[in-house]
């Protein structure tokens, strides 16, 4: 009989022998590794993956510096009755996307209130707001259906609004903050 078979024969009875220390041993240990647990983390800054002196991080600080961070904040609005477009939920999001601007070190904040509109008409070039008269969003006038239909026409047709700020459906939006 090898050394390895008699070990097999004899680990099971060892352990029913020696169960009660083994359990409060088990739950010693699993305390002691749960108590680290506090200092685990996620970081999703480039930082971490190189050292100071790297060349490569020396120049992503460097360009950070000069300019600014990219770091970005998405806020999600999703009506209940699914429609992003109405007079209510356009002042919601008007009024979010005004308040994103008091977050501090922010620079930019898009929203389907703010987006510009481009349209091209024989050889001049309109620019608009995607939602025009923001500021008079739920104003008599604003609210006509044939409005929502346009409003949401208008920004399926915008590569860079279609599935970021309104999903396909346009049954929720988001506003975006870079900082």
């Amino acid at each position: 009989m090898s050394k390895w078979t008699r070990f097999e024969a004899r680990f099971p009875q060892l352990v029913i022998r020696y169960r009660w220390p083994i359990i409060v041993v088990s739950i010693v240990l699993i305390a002691l590794a749960a108590a680290g647990t506090r200092h685990l983390g996620f970081s999703n800054s480039y930082r971490t993956f190189f050292e100071p002196t790297n060349p490569n991080r020396m120049a992503l600080d460097l360009v950070e510096n000069t300019y600014t961070k990219d770091d970005g904040l998405l806020l999600v609005v999703a009506p209940k009755n699914g429609e992003v477009f109405s007079p209510e939920t356009l002042a919601i999001i008007a009024e979010l996307t005004e308040q994103s601007w008091q977050v501090p070190h922010s620079n930019r904040v898009d929203s389907v209130t703010n987006f510009q509109h481009s349209v091209a008409l024989d050889d001049d070039l309109f620019v608009g707001d995607l939602v025009p008269g923001s500021a008079c969003i739920g104003r008599a006038g604003f609210s006509t259906h044939k409005g929502h239909r346009a409003r949401r026409a208008r920004s399926g047709e915008q590569p860079c609004i279609y599935g970021r700020s309104c999903e396909c459906h346009q049954r929720q939006s988001s506003s975006t903050g870079d900082r």
